[in-house]
């Protein structure tokens, strides 16, 4: 592990700031609000979203997010299926 490399007077220090620090992944979030409703991968270094049940897919949510990520959103059929594609804005 990082930390394990460090030299013993920054170990501490840098352990300490890990510790206190939440991190959040951003598959995990997209899932979290997909749930049953569709099937999250990660593609592009962004996700690959399959709606299953357009009914119920909390769509603001999902754009509202993936937009706050400052990625490009696209929506597309593949095999008759519903897809939300996003990836990071090229600078």
């Amino acid at each position: 592990m990082f930390i394990a490399s460090l030299p013993s007077r920054y170990s501490t220090r840098m352990k300490k700031r890990i510790d206190n620090t939440v991190i959040h992944d951003p598959l995990m979030i997209v899932k979290d609000m997909v749930r049953d409703t569709g099937e999250v991968s990660e593609e592009l270094g962004g996700f690959l979203i399959k709606v299953i049940n357009q009914n119920n897919f909390p769509w603001a949510n999902v754009f509202r997010y993936l937009l706050s990520l400052n990625h490009e959103v696209w929506v597309e059929i593949r095999d008759e299926e519903l897809y939300i594609v996003s990836c990071p804005w090229a600078d």
